[in-house]
């Protein structure tokens, strides 16, 4: 709506502003749960933002504390009163928004390049307390010189870290959506299913 330089300089020269205007797209959020709820059979509500860059947030956590946390934890909450998980997609490096996550209750994180952070990483600060969605690593999966027999490692290594019996019902193993976006061929997301599979069964 503002444009991303125009809301990246907002926290400062329009906070006001900024924030009266999410407060209204909060409101309509929730009116959209609110409608999700009313047709019934609806289980979860899920949100696509990317608050991280390759190494760090976009913002300032503290800014994100100011400004965001408040209304995502009034839509959090909406969702929840209807009975239905929160999923958040939040690709990049956010592992300073950890504990904010956690706090507000989130059910599921969705990364597509979990690598950022590192497996161990994600399972050591989530584990048990979230469930993560994650593809293998759309970034690195896609690059030429990764090989078939690195996906099946990376796969195994994914099984192996965040433990399905340990930690059970929280990971989930995803498919990218849009694989011919990402150039990811037929026969690579084959080879990533039956990797994920082979490993399941084994352990």
């Amino acid at each position: 709506l503002m444009g991303f330089q125009a809301l990246m300089v907002a926290h400062y020269i329009q906070s006001d502003g900024l924030k009266a205007l999410l407060e209204k797209m909060t409101d309509m959020t929730i009116g959209c749960i609110e409608g999700y709820a009313g047709i019934g059979g609806v289980d979860a509500f899920m949100t696509w933002e990317d608050w991280g860059m390759q190494s760090s947030l976009q913002i300032k956590i503290e800014d994100f504390r100011r400004f965001y946390k408040p209304y995502y934890a009034r839509i959090i909450e909406a969702a929840h009163k209807h009975g239905m998980h929160f999923i958040w997609h939040n690709c990049g490096y956010i592992v300073d928004m950890f504990p904010d996550i956690i706090e507000l209750g989130v059910d599921v994180l969705q990364f597509d390049q979990p690598r950022l952070m590192g497996h161990q990483q994600l399972i050591n600060e989530l584990g048990g307390k979230i469930c993560m969605w994650n593809t293998v690593d759309i970034q690195w999966s896609t690059t030429s010189t990764v090989s078939d027999d690195d996906i099946r490692a990376e796969v195994a290594e994914m099984v192996h870290v965040y433990d399905f019996e340990r930690f059970k019902g929280g990971f989930i193993a995803r498919h990218y959506l849009q694989p011919w976006d990402i150039n990811l061929n037929p026969e690579r997301q084959r080879l990533i299913y039956d990797a994920f599979m082979m490993n399941i069964n084994k352990d």
